[in-house]
C-alpha cells in the first residue's frame, strides 16, 4: 500500500510498530521504555514542593500514604511523581 493512499489509523499503526521495532533494536521492551522516562522528586524537601506543604507534613506523608510511590536507599529519597500524585488524588476521594 502506498503512503498517500493510507488513512490517518494506518499511518498512526504503522507509526506504532517502527516504533517498537526500534525498542526492541535497542534491546528495551515498551514497559522498560516508559520506566525510563518517568520523573522522579528527590528527598523530603522534593516532596514539600510538590504538594506544596511544609517539611514536617512531607515526612508524614512519606512513611504514612506515599509509601509505594518512594523508593530510599540510605539517605537518597526517590518519589515517582506521577504515581505519587495518583496516590494523592486518590486519598484526596477517601477523605471527602
Amino acid at each position: 500500500m502506498e503512503l498517500f493512499a493510507m488513512t490517518e489509523q494506518q499511518i498512526e499503526t504503522l507509526a506504532q510498530r517502527v516504533a517498537t521495532l526500534v525498542l526492541q533494536k535497542d534491546g528495551l521492551s515498551a514497559c522498560e521504555h516508559e520506566k525510563s522516562r518517568r520523573e522522579f522528586v528527590y528527598g523530603i524537601q522534593g516532596i514539600a514542593s510538590l504538594f506544596k506543604v511544609s517539611r514536617q507534613t512531607a515526612q508524614i506523608y512519606k512513611n504514612t500514604w506515599l509509601k509505594p510511590a518512594v523508593s530510599q536507599r540510605g539517605r537518597t529519597i526517590k518519589v515517582d511523581k506521577e504515581l505519587a500524585l495518583e496516590l494523592f488524588d486518590k486519598k484526596q476521594v477517601e477523605t471527602i
